[in-house]
């Protein structure tokens, strides 16, 4: 029998959590056919041997709603072994949006909450050509895609394209709202899998202003979730506080009951992220408590990063101290003058200086941010494991001096992480472990300039997996695929199985992992980014097209845009 596809050779990890085996597997028509002792021959075949075989992964949180339209392969989260992303978190999405005014109003909830420059935005989508949500993924069926694309509808984009400008100073009158429900339905109708919004203090629009959801009432919140009653399966994803997180212990116990009368009410899954915030990490097991609280009356499901959470600084991007006068003149010029400057002695002691003595702007990750000290700031040295501070590595040496003489040394070039959340990974550990958790909170597609967290998989494999030994293979695939599909209701991808949809990776389970991320400019109009590839992963399939071999395109694009 001829096949589309054979793998043969490698173990198979097929997502369940169950031990792995050594199979063939045979692909037709996008779909996993026969998993054992493959006979027949196939079309194109693949050497799997000493490889592992397993579902393609999946990364539920993304905003890759823009970065779509530019970007065929669906950079970073490609080279990592994801064949399907979940976009349009936090209420930052690209439809419904206003006819006649190209996508104005959207950007301006994007392009600081997200730091994606409308610059950006105007060059990487010159027509604005919908404005259903029916119609927006209708434009994005037609675009090449490498990978797999579901996603939510927005809040913010729902506001601002009933209320226009009111939608950003205004409460919703009862008509405003019965027209934010139709189009929500309208939404779920053409395919979204649920609602998303934010009410983060942090997402403001590039004039400082909040951003159109957080103008919105809870109880604004609560007749949208309501609408998703009538869609089984949909998801409600919400970003309260902090960077991407819903703290118990910040807040009041009003809200708290506030979240927890709406899980009681909805059908709908409840989606946030748990993380530690505070330096001594007890906000991670308030978050997780919360979450076992909701889950005693409703469903939910927290995501929870791999890691530490960093936002990364850089000569050629930004540093803690640009902020400073006396930097801000001296980082305004080319790296070559910079460097001139930087190796003056006098100029360099005076500037070790200012570095004490600044006025900081602190709190948002769209901003510059001073470190609490210099054991916040980690030289990224290997991107598969905690790196060292400046404090513990500067020695006698000052530590901004020490800083000034790293990026010297490499031309520019080091990368430092300033830590945000998850300081501690035995904290970590526990959130990854928690039954109502799900790896997540990537970003992919937002922050561009500062977070490279695409690596969500390949560092599980690599540092939890394969350095540390807390979990085994078959627990970390899972964890990164059976999970996921089941978390976001994805019922035909996730497992290894016989009618599932031939989305699978091939990889080393020997030297998978992340590489450091570097800045380059490739975006539209030449806008700067981090990009972070991956060694170790040989081979990305989606819908039973080969689409990647060793982290590069094979120019096959059978990415597909999915349905609720």
């Amino acid at each position: 029998m001829q096949h589309d596809l054979v793998i043969r050779g490698g173990t198979v990890v097929d997502g369940s959590g169950l031990g792995s085996f050594g199979a063939d597997v045979a692909v037709d028509d996008g779909l996993i056919v026969e998993v054992g002792r493959v006979s027949g021959r196939g079309t194109q075949e693949l050497n799997a041997t000493g490889a592992v075989v397993a579902p393609g992964f999946i990364d539920g949180h993304t905003h890759f709603d823009a970065q779509v339209f530019w970007d065929q392969l669906g950079t970073n989260s490609c080279w990592h072994g994801v064949t399907t992303v979940v976009m349009g978190n936090c209420g930052f999405t690209l439809a419904p949006t206003t006819p006649g005014l190209d996508g104005d109003l959207v950007m301006r909830n994007l392009e600081k909450a997200e730091d994606i420059p409308r610059d950006v935005l105007r060059a990487g989508i010159p027509e604005w050509t919908w404005e259903t949500y029916g119609e927006f993924r209708d434009t994005l069926t037609r675009v090449p895609k490498a990978i797999n694309y579901h996603g939510y509808v927005g809040h913010s984009a729902i506001r601002t394209w009933v209320m226009g400008e009111r939608a950003f100073t205004e409460k919703a009158s009862e008509a405003d709202l019965e027209r934010m429900k139709d189009g929500l339905r309208e939404a779920l109708r053409s395919g979204a899998l649920g609602f998303s919004t934010t009410r983060s203090p942090e997402h403001e629009t590039a004039d400082g202003d909040p951003v159109a959801s957080r103008l919105a009432t809870w109880d604004e919140v609560v007749e949208l979730v309501h609408v998703l009653d009538e869609f089984p399966r949909s998801v409600f994803q919400f970003t309260q506080t902090g960077t991407t997180t819903l703290r118990r212990g910040a807040h009041s116990d009003e809200l708290e009951r506030q979240v927890h009368d709406l899980a009681a009410s909805t059908s709908a899954t409840i989606m946030f992220t748990v993380t530690g915030f505070q330096k001594d990490g007890k906000d991670i097991y308030e978050g997780l408590e919360l979450v076992d609280s909701l889950n005693r009356v409703g469903r939910t499901v927290a995501h929870t990063p791999v890691r530490n959470l960093c936002t990364l600084a850089s000569f050629e991007a930004r540093m803690p101290f640009d902020s400073v006068p006396e930097w801000a003149e001296v980082r305004s010029l080319p790296l070559d003058e910079q460097g001139s400057i930087l190796r003056d002695p006098d100029r360099r002691r005076s500037l070790v200086a200012a570095a004490y003595s600044g006025t900081y702007k602190e709190g948002l990750i769209t901003e510059t941010q001073r470190p609490d000290d210099y054991g916040e700031l980690l030289v990224v040295r290997r991107a598969d494991g905690p790196n060292a501070s400046v404090a513990e590595l500067c020695g006698d040496s000052d530590p901004v001096d020490f800083i000034i003489q790293l990026a010297l040394d490499s031309d520019f070039k080091q990368i430092f992480e300033q830590q945000i959340s998850n300081r501690d990974f035995s904290q970590t550990y526990d959130a990854l472990r928690h039954p109502a958790t799900v790896i997540g909170a990537s970003d992919a597609g937002a922050h561009v300039g500062q977070i490279a967290s695409a690596e969500l998989h390949t560092y599980l494999l690599a540092y939890w997996v394969r350095e540390r030994g807390l979990f085994t293979l078959e627990q970390a695939v899972k964890m990164c695929t059976f999970d996921m599909a089941h978390a976001w209701g994805l019922e035909d991808r996730g497992l290894l199985v016989p009618g599932r949809a031939a989305d699978l990776v091939i990889f080393d389970p020997d030297t998978v992992g992340p590489l450091p991320p570097e800045y380059v400019r490739d975006l539209p109009g030449g806008g700067r980014r981090l990009v972070q590839r991956a060694t170790g992963i040989k081979n990305s399939i989606v819908n039973g097209v080969v689409a990647f071999s060793d982290g590069e395109s094979t120019g096959e694009f059978a990415g597909r845009v999915l349905t609720r």
